[in-house]
């Protein structure tokens, strides 16, 4: 998944379970801010923010996930 992509206020699906809303691309374009809705494994994030590289984002919240090659 290409993170230039994905919008401000963009819900991705992590693949922890977690879905997350995109606050903003970093510089380097390696990494996206985002603050999560819900984590089932760990409540406790909800409403924290954090950064996510490429290859924990499962996809977008309405979109099919995406498939990754081993």
């Amino acid at each position: 998944m290409d993170l230039w992509q994905l919008k401000k206020g963009a819900v991705v699906k992590l693949e922890s379970g977690a879905s997350a809303t995109v606050l903003a691309p970093t510089k380097d374009g390696q990494w996206i801010r985002v603050q999560y809705l819900e984590s089932p494994e760990n409540p406790m994030l909800r409403g924290t923010e954090d950064l996510c590289a490429e290859h924990e984002i499962k996809g977008i919240a309405g979109q099919p996930s995406v498939k990754r090659s081993k």
